[in-house]
Parts: structure tokens; C-alpha cells; sequence
């Protein structure tokens, strides 16, 4: 698709928003959501003085994963399992699960 100048639009590919993030399209509301759970697993991880990343990256996302679920709010059905249907970028805020959003996120990553 092409947007108004000519230039080719981004889509996210996680909400299917409008993207904007030149590196891998996400939109600033998934971008975002992914930046503030990371800062939370990473003040949760220093306050119990655990330290990583360790520098593998695999393990450092699977690990990034399973802690991102024990910060902020939880799934809406509490399954983790919402389909896109759940965080498209025209869903209300009140209806969106942003858990599975960030799900979603890392797994792009």
C-alpha cells in the first residue's frame, strides 16, 4: 500500500496498525507496550539482584517470556492463548489484552 507522498506504508505486524518503527514496523502502541514490560521485568529482576541478560539471546528471550507473564496485568481469559482478534489496533482499550499483545511482540522478535 502506499500512503499519501508516494512512500509505502508500514503495517505493524502485530496489531496491524499503522507502523512506524523503520526497523521492524511495529506501531508506537505495541512498541511501547513491549518497552514498558521489559523495564518492568527488568526492575523486578533487580530487585531480587538476578542478573541477566546473559548475552545468549535465545535463552535471554525465552527467559525474558516467562517473566514478562509476572508483570502488569494479566490476560483477559487467562489462558495467554487470545487470538489477533484480541489486540488488532480497532479493538477498544477497555477489550484489548495487552499480555497477549506483548506475547505476540516477542514472538515477532
Amino acid at each position: 500500500k502506499r500512503g499519501r507522498q508516494g512512500r509505502k506504508r508500514m503495517i505493524c505486524p502485530v496489531c496491524q496498525g499503522a507502523g512506524r518503527n523503520p526497523q521492524d514496523n511495529h506501531c508506537q502502541a505495541c512498541y511501547t507496550a513491549l518497552w514498558k514490560d521489559a523495564r518492568r521485568v527488568a526492575r523486578r529482576a533487580k530487585k531480587m539482584n538476578d542478573i541477566w541478560p546473559t548475552g545468549h539471546r535465545q535463552a535471554d528471550l525465552r527467559r525474558f517470556t516467562e517473566e514478562v507473564f509476572n508483570v502488569g496485568k494479566p490476560c483477559l481469559n487467562g489462558q495467554y492463548n487470545c487470538g489477533e482478534e484480541s489486540y488488532r489496533h480497532n479493538v477498544s482499550r477497555n477489550r484489548r489484552c495487552t499480555r497477549c499483545r506483548t506475547k505476540a511482540c516477542i514472538q515477532i522478535l
